[in-house]
């Protein structure tokens, strides 16, 4: 599968999984479970931060198995700058 499939598919699954979580949290709200809705839309967010994460995982392997080792530290640096960027702003909230 090409590097590009990859992505696309990621970003279409995280998208929607986290505009169909946006959504029921919203009508939670409304409906008067705010409890309900914090939480989802709480999950729905974590969901929107992994997906460029999930992505470049995908492309590490990708380039892994093609045996693009230049990529492949290109991309875990990339990875560990987002997590740690990710454990920092969950520190801090």
């Amino acid at each position: 599968m090409r590097v590009g499939e990859i992505l696309k598919r990621a970003f279409t699954i995280g998208l929607i999984t986290s505009l169909i979580m946006f959504t029921i949290s919203l009508m939670c709200y409304v409906l008067g479970m705010s409890l309900l809705a914090i939480d989802i839309s709480f999950i729905a967010a974590i969901v929107l931060l992994l997906t460029p994460m999930s992505s470049l995982i995908a492309v590490a392997i990708e380039l892994a198995r093609r045996g693009d080792y230049r990529g492949l530290i290109a991309v875990v640096v990339v990875v560990c700058i987002v997590a740690i960027s990710m454990l920092i702003a969950l520190l801090l909230y």
